[in-house]
């Protein structure tokens, strides 16, 4: 039974607090990781603030003196409320991102946007709504916000994972976010210098020659282009930009028919995308 409790130090640092308790003749010690403010309160307490979704919940925790059994009971449950609120605030906006993630897979970019910026406002270090929302706005050719959505990633992260973490994103996802970012904007020497980091980082993806093919386009140097995509559909077949811009590729070399082939392959693979309407108008087209 627990007679007494003795709360005698509570301490907050960056996003851990710690709450050492004296029960009887034990010490119990608290430190859980959630984001907390500490302000000054009165002399004898210390203020508690855990934000829960948008909204937050304070409570003034006695710094020192004695507690009766029945408010250390009551104590104890509001400390486990607390953190059961908190944590179920946490777990919703996990929840928010997830869905926006899943939109953004299922080719529903606005909606996925709108989705994406209410997570992003409620946690502005969500680093994985700050990513997809920058490719959301990405597809819609909104491409300077999506450039400073992925700088503010790379400064707000530091050091972003190696490829193959867990974590999404990785280090070459964002430096290819930010190649196709650039090239959007016709910078291509800083989309080179990132394709370059990218391809170092993991010189077997696709997505390397996709985008480095989508320079050599925007160069007006077709031939050298094509070599790049053909590349990125040997190491990967079913990537569907490697085709659409083979097709694009194809066409200024003056291969119809082939430009046609990589199109069609292009819709199959990516019925929803952005590209689809023109893709079809150009083998509507050329047919």
């Amino acid at each position: 039974m627990l007679e007494t409790l003795c709360i005698h130090r509570f301490t907050g640092v960056s996003n851990t607090f710690n709450l050492s308790i004296t029960s009887g003749k034990r010490d119990i010690s608290i430190s859980v990781k959630q984001p907390l403010t500490q302000y000054a309160g009165p002399k004898r307490y210390c203020v508690l603030k855990i934000p829960v979704g948008r909204g937050s919940l304070i409570y003034n925790f006695p710094k020192g003196g004695t507690l009766n059994k029945q408010t250390a009971s009551h104590t104890h449950m509001l400390i486990l409320i607390l953190l059961l609120l908190a944590f179920a605030g946490q777990e919703s906006l996990i929840a928010q991102t997830d869905r926006g993630i899943e939109l953004y897979n299922s080719w529903q970019y606005q909606e996925a946007e709108k989705v994406l910026r209410a997570a992003l406002a409620a946690d502005p270090g969500d680093s994985r709504a700050l990513y997809y929302l920058g490719l959301c706005v990405l597809l819609e050719e909104k491409h300077q916000e999506a450039l400073d959505l992925f700088s503010r990633l790379q400064n707000q992260t530091g050091k972003v994972p190696a490829p193959g973490a867990s974590n999404i994103p990785d280090r070459f996802q964002i430096l290819i976010a930010m190649a196709r970012a650039h090239l959007g904007l016709k910078q291509h020497a800083e989309a080179w210098k990132n394709l370059e980091a990218a391809g170092k980082e993991n010189p077997a993806a696709a997505d390397v020659y996709v985008y480095r093919g989508v320079y050599y386009l925007q160069k007006e140097q077709p031939r050298q282009a094509l070599k790049e995509l053909e590349r990125a559909i040997k190491l990967d077949g079913n990537n569907a930009y490697a085709h659409y811009y083979a097709g694009h590729a194809y066409l200024r070399l003056g291969h119809p028919s082939r430009a046609v082939d990589m199109f069609k392959t292009f819709l199959q693979l990516a019925p929803h995308a952005p590209e689809a309407p023109k893709a079809s108008a150009l083998i509507s087209a050329l047919c």
